[in-house]
């Protein structure tokens, strides 16, 4: 294996931009070779050039000058200046790799005695716990237990909580000197091997007078590290293995050799990552043979004929009646039918399913005019363009954008290993952990950014897990229906509590933050709670199993990380302030520009960031958006409301709202949350005052924001909110996605049903208490 191989396989990933550039140093060394060659070749040609003129000078004499007729001689002095040039570019190549060889050992010094001083004042403070006990305790020893040994005595039940604390201090520590000192020799190899190159090349001797020097920098701090190593184990030995250094010293290197694994899993997913991006590869799952061979190399086409075929059995039957706008309903719903089965099946991928539905609303002329007559396809094209750019897209590349600043200048992975020092390793608590922040961001910043900036607080944890593990598809999960959970939580959490809010506000008493808060917090948390339970049984993970600590970032922050924190922060107090700011600002899709020209027009994200943005989940959003308003403009819910509201004219509040928050939860799994509360929560609140009627109390606000609450809780398909289409974009390094249609199918569904259950039994009677 080539040096620059192994330099990149062995090195430590969050170190790699410490190491020697050895990549830099050889191309020197091949600028010098080319120099030499280009010499050697210039005094070559001269000679044959001067042997030329020499066999013409045989026949017709030496040169002479035109003036004076005296004879000339000048190749002596060009073959003299021709030699000089050669060697002043030699020379210049040659101080040039001189320069750079010393500024990288500097460099790689430098960083060596920072890391240095660090872990080894890590392990003095350790050690130094350790005696302090000991040292304490003492007297008491002598007088109560008699004669313990000092492993005994740390094995006492007394101290196991500090002796289970340094244990795993210890065999942290361990692994990160380990890598400090296979850094020192692997740079000091490096460097070896570098000079050994340029010796070859030049004929000089430059690593006998280099070397010495390379290793009494290097060298030396090598020796130390393995001395401070050495003297861990006995520590290890004493706290964990009764004084048995070999197995403590087994322990430590096996804990090492499962870190060095795990990294060099790491490099291979990154240079997976970066050939995918370049060159579109991908891993290709081998399909099997027979039956189910065959259904996987034809069950795609079987979907996309089944999707068609019930398209076009709707735009043929009689539903709705005979008129044009009949016809236009029917359209509607043969698209909204088609789509659902395109969408669970993933026939063609989903963001192509958007862009054929989209497709199909134009041609089918599936919209109605607000005379109620059915457009044409142009003006169905004008409306559709003019709805698919919305401000909830703009939502979407706002918190893009941020997710993008936080995780590319590693601010999201301080936060994760911020969260993950609270909770400790156990996948239960990062998992719960996770749902909390999600929430909780939800509650702030809408549930339409929160869930993009919490899969990049969360993807540094995923990159430690292995391929295929439960564990990596519950977190995608746990955090898109907790985001959609979060929608609940506060008046600005998602757009449909805003319209509600209007909605309530009718009668010029709208409800209070404190009244939202007293309903939504006691739902979405009990809501999150049970999710919780029910992912950790959908996908079973070993209570054995530790969630590897990422290594902590000790770099210092600098004015970027404050650029971007300060940006971020604003913004979502802007989008927190977005009701009073409206005069100003106009809406939260203005507000989200924010983050997109602080970051791009400082230089801080990059055109190739821009491009890496997940454009497919922008194309289904977009798709659902013009699927949501087809819906509405063509009459299709409308239609389906009234069938509903037909049902449940002499039901009570408590039915009315078990059965209008079930239907919620089915349409808002296959439309837009805002669209379903558009259309939904009006019929609701009209319910509710003719329920007034007849009962004397008037329980339309009980029922809007109950309506509005479920809006949130529809999250069984991939198309369920926007959550929920941001976790289906999330892929490993590899390029497979960490969840599917599957995952949302058996996780969602239940997750609705909860969702409905806790705004019925949880939400009503807070509700009513407060006399809503």
């Amino acid at each position: 294996m080539k040096f620059e191989h192994a330099l990149e396989f062995n090195s430590v990933p969050d170190w790699r931009g410490h190491y020697i550039n050895y990549e830099q140093l050889k191309r020197l060394i091949y600028a010098i070779e080319k120099q030499q060659s280009h010499a050697e070749r210039t005094s070559a040609e001269f000679v044959r050039a001067r042997s030329a003129r020499a066999s013409l000078s045989l026949n017709d004499g030496p040169p002479r000058d035109p003036d004076s007729g005296a004879r000339t001689d000048e190749e002596p002095l060009l073959e003299a200046t021709l030699d000089v040039l050669a060697s002043q570019d030699a020379e210049l190549c040659e101080a040039d790799f001189l320069q750079t060889v010393e500024s990288e050992l500097k460099r790689v010094f430098n960083f060596l005695v920072a890391k240095e001083s660090q872990l080894v004042g890590e392990w003095e403070e350790a050690a130094l716990a350790a005696h302090s006990a000991e040292a304490s305790f003492m007297p008491a020893r002598g007088r109560r237990v008699g004669g313990l040994s000092q492993s005994q005595w740390w094995h006492q039940p007394t101290m196991q909580s500090q002796r289970r604390h340094l244990i795993h201090t210890l065999s942290d520590l361990y692994v990160h000197l380990h890598d400090l000192s296979s850094y020192a020799e692997l740079n000091e190899t490096g460097f070896r091997k570098i000079l050994k190159k340029h010796d070859k090349v030049t004929h000089k001797h430059l690593k006998d007078a280099f070397q010495p020097m390379v290793h009494e920098r290097l060298g030396s701090k090598k020796a130390r590290l393995d001395q401070a190593l050495s003297d861990m184990t006995s520590l290890y030995a004493t706290l964990a293995f009764d004084g048995d250094v070999e197995r403590a010293s087994a322990q430590l290197q096996e804990n090492t050799r499962e870190q060095v694994e795990f990294e060099r899993n790491a490099v291979w997913k990154d240079r997976m990552e970066e050939e995918r991006r370049v060159a579109s590869a991908h891993v290709v799952v081998a399909k099997g043979r027979g039956a189910r061979g065959l259904f996987a190399t034809y069950g795609k086409a079987i979907f996309i004929l089944v999707a068609l075929g019930i398209a076009t059995a709707v735009l043929c039957s009689g539903v709705f009646g005979d008129d044009e706008s009949a016809g236009t309903k029917r359209a509607c719903l043969a698209i909204l039918l088609s789509a659902a089965v395109l969408w669970c099946t993933e026939a063609v991928p989903l963001y192509v399913t958007s862009m054929a539905l989209i497709f199909a609303v134009v041609v089918l002329r599936a919209m109605l005019d607000g005379d109620g007559v059915r457009m044409s396809a142009q003006d169905t094209m004008k409306r559709v363009f003019s709805k698919i750019f919305s401000q909830t897209v703009m939502l979407l590349l706002g918190g893009f954008t941020m997710a993008a600043a936080l995780s590319k200048h590693l601010i999201a992975k301080r936060l994760a290993i911020g969260v993950m020092s609270q909770v400790g390793r156990k996948p239960s608590n990062v998992l719960i952990a996770s749902m909390a922040i999600a929430l909780f961001s939800s509650m702030w910043i809408s549930n339409v950014a929160a869930p993009v900036l919490c899969f990049s607080i969360v993807q540094p944890i995923l990159r430690t897990l292995p391929t295929d593990d439960p564990l990596g598809a519950a977190l995608v999960m746990g955090i898109a229906m907790s985001s959609n959970i979060g929608g609940m939580t506060s008046p600005i959490a998602s757009p449909q509590n805003i319209f509600a809010i209007e909605r309530m506000s009718l009668d010029g008493h709208p409800p209070s933050w404190i009244t939202w808060f007293a309903v939504s917090m006691p739902v979405s948390i009990t809501c999150m709670l049970l999710v919780w339970r029910l992912l950790l049984a959908i996908y079973p993970v070993s209570s054995n199993q530790d969630v590897r600590p990422l290594r902590q970032l000790h770099d210092p922050f600098t004015f970027q990380h404050v650029y971007i924190i300060i940006v971020c922060l604003a913004t979502m107090a802007l989008w927190c302030a977005n009701t009073w700011l409206l005069h100003l600002l106009g809406g939260m899709g203005v507000t989200a520009l924010i983050p997109m020209v602080a970051f791009f027009g400082s230089g801080t994200l990059s055109k190739e960031d821009f491009e890496s943005f997940p454009w497919s989940v922008v194309m289904l959003a977009m798709g659902g958006i013009i699927l949501g308003d087809a819906a509405t403009e063509s009459g299709l819910l409308a239609t389906l409301t009234d069938e509903v509201v037909g049902l449940v004219g002499s039901m009570s509040v408590a039915e009315v709202l078990v059965i209008f928050t079930a239907v919620i939860g089915i349409l808002t799994s296959f439309i837009s949350h805002t669209v379903g509360a558009m259309v939904i929560l009006p019929v609701v609140q009209s319910i509710g005052a003719e329920l007034a009627k007849s009962t004397g109390v008037d329980h339309s606000k009980l029922l809007v924001m109950g309506g509005a609450l479920m809006c949130s809780g529809g999250m069984a398909l991939p198309v369920s909110g926007f959550p929920n289409m941001s976790a289906s974009s999330i892929q490993d390094p590899t390029g497979r996605n960490y969840v599917h249609v599957g995952d949302f199918l058996k996780t969602g569904i239940p997750s609705t049903m909860l969702a409905w259950v806790c705004v019925v039994c949880i939400g009503y009677p807070i509700m009513s208490a407060m006399h809503m």
